[in-house]
């Protein structure tokens, strides 16, 4: 980042990823009904291929006039002219589009589906209503609506006398940073309009929502360094991110370090700063920059981005999370990212178990110290601390159609399965709250299931999109008319949202689950239909997962592998899910 208060070069770098290990293991069929193995069974380990991510780049108003970096995989543009209430002069058109770093972001940038093709950062401060006896002229007297009570006005004696301002108090900090975020986002569409009436026209988005944003908090910038000084600036900080969101922003994290973070806040992790991501500087090679990312998180999130700086800015993107994928005879297969391990425990042909009926689904516990397997028959397999709480052949139950998922509590407490008729069976301590035979509706296209996270409601969907709500779940809407059947549908932690995935990669969102771009937007056709989706623990991103194993990363999701990556070559995977290292 830069500053005009005492510029530093910053940078980030698009995180380099490895393929993780692939675990599967193989042994003599047999074919038995779905049960709980007793213990886990380790897996047979092929070394994957490394693969290096590409590197990102931001600029901001010191690279004006120059030449900006060549094939970044994203770019990152610095909004402001180096304070927070100044415009970068090269933002939009200067003075024609070509040299317009907003344009430079969205047009130069290769893309990959782990981070956005473009973002945005923002400088802030909290100068008070007087610096160095001179008034401030953007320092809000007013504000009825903060978190902090009324921002009021006091008398202040300035330079020239003493005048009425507004005062030096965490509610008009709060009421200035939602001000400059709202200007940074007119500053936002002002700008791409800008650019989108050039000759040729090209097309820049306007929306706030349409990119990531980061706060730029440096001590270069203005501060006031007291206890009572880093609650208004905390209360600054809580006022942009209100703004930002407002204006419809959804991604929004912090451009800082531990040490500068403390002495500007004093550590705090109030209101909107809890758990936002962190965007760690101060690294000088790459190499550091990735060990950069098993840093302490400052706001309690997690570090989803590092950056180093040479010449140039460059930014490096972090993961923490791998997944596993399932095939239909229940092998399964563990991606970690470099350097970690874990996920596996077990597979059915590691304990010499061919299924009675093909496998179509895998959920983890919310320890992610186990997993359970469900076959088409109902059949469950447990692995790893996930407790076997039943099954359909278990009961001698027969679905009247195929199951088609299987979703788990975030208690651990039960599990759920759904047939293509809409049927829905419970196990456990998960009440049941209803299915659609049993409301007299007859489909035989139901494909997936998703639950509120204590289990006491549950959404079915159907492969024309028609969404169906039970107990506590909430209707959000539904993707009907899609031009690609539905292939999955998973759940925000918080229970009031859900997404739903098409076999083509298109991805709806609805509630407070957050939209990403999807692989038709990034013109991608995945070689074979996409089967699952897989929301990060933080619903800061998901995977979309296709039948052949491939990968495709949205948001902070990191991409740590893939089946055809790895030359592995499947046609029948059904089910992922999530793991930490």
């Amino acid at each position: 980042m830069r500053t005009r208060r005492g510029p530093r070069a910053v940078r980030r770098t698009l995180q380099a990823v490895a393929a993780g290990a692939l675990l599967l293991a193989a042994a003599a069929p047999v074919a038995v009904a779905g049960t709980s193995p007793a213990g886990s069974v380790a897996g047979v380990r092929a070394a994957g291929a490394g693969v290096e991510a590409p590197v990102g780049n931001d600029i901001s108003w010191p690279q004006c006039g120059s030449h900006f970096p060549t094939g970044p995989a994203f770019g990152i543009v610095g909004v402001n002219g180096g304070v927070a209430d100044d415009g970068n002069p090269c933002f939009g058109p200067h003075p024609g589009y070509e040299q317009s770093e907003l344009y430079w972001a969205v047009a130069a940038s290769s893309g990959v589906a782990s981070v956005s093709k473009a973002s945005l950062y923002v400088n802030t401060d909290d100068p008070g209503s007087v610096v160095t006896g001179t008034p401030v002229t953007d320092w809000p007297t007013s504000g009825a609506t903060t978190p902090f009570g009324a921002c009021v006005t006091k008398e202040r004696l300035t330079n020239t006398g003493t005048l009425t301002l507004g005062q030096t108090s965490q509610a008009c900090a709060w009421e200035y940073g939602y001000q400059r975020a709202r200007q940074d986002a007119t500053w936002l569409k002002k700008a791409a309009d800008a650019i989108d009436a050039e000759t040729p026209p090209v097309h820049v988005a306007d929306a706030a929502g349409d990119y990531p944003w980061w706060l730029d908090v440096e001590t270069a910038n203005t501060w006031p360094k007291t206890t009572t000084g880093q609650e208004m600036n905390a209360a600054d900080l809580q006022g942009m991110i209100t703004g930002l969101r407002g204006a419809g922003a959804t991604e929004i994290g912090v451009y800082s370090t531990s040490y500068q973070w403390t002495k500007i806040t004093g550590g705090s992790r109030s209101g909107a700063l809890e758990g936002i991501p962190d965007w760690i500087p101060g690294a000088g090679t790459l190499t550091v920059a990735k060990a950069h990312c098993t840093l302490d998180s400052f706001t309690g999130g997690r570090v989803e981005l590092t950056q180093w700086t040479t010449t140039i800015d460059s930014d490096y993107a972090c993961t923490t999370s791998g997944y596993d994928l399932v095939g239909a005879d229940g092998g399964v297969f563990v991606f970690s990212p470099p350097g970690t391990s874990g996920g596996f425990y077990g597979s059915l042909p590691g304990i010499g178990v061919v299924p009675a009926a093909p496998v179509v689904g895998l959920v983890p516990t919310v320890s992610d110290q186990g997993y359970f397997l469900v076959g088409a028959d109902g059949g469950v397999f447990a692995f790893g601390t996930a407790p076997f709480l039943g099954s359909l052949p278990g009961d001698r139950v027969t679905p009247v159609q195929p199951i088609t998922g299987i979703v788990a509590a975030d208690t651990d407490r039960g599990y759920f399965l759904v047939g293509r008729d809409g049927g829905v069976f419970a196990f456990g301590t998960v009440p049941f709250s209803g299915s659609l035979p049993g409301e007299g509706i007859a489909v035989d296209d139901i494909i997936g299931i998703a639950s509120t996270p204590s289990g006491n409601g549950y959404w079915l969907v159907s492969a024309t999109g028609t969404v169906y709500a039970f107990g506590a779940a909430q209707k959000l809407g539904t993707a009907k008319g899609t031009p690609s059947p539905v292939s999955a549908i998973a759940g925000t932690p918080t229970g009031g949202g859900y997404w739903i995935s098409t076999k083509g990669g298109a991805v709806y969102n609805f509630g407070d689950a957050r939209k990403f771009t999807t692989l038709p937007a990034l013109g991608v056709s995945p070689a074979l239909p996409v089967i699952g989706i897989v929301r990060t623990a933080n619903t800061g991103g998901y995977w979309l997962i296709g039948a052949d194993g491939g990968v495709f990363a949205f948001g902070d999701a990191g991409f740590v592998g893939s089946l055809p990556l790895l030359t592995v070559q499947v046609t029948d995977i059904v089910g992922a899910a999530p793991t930490t290292s």
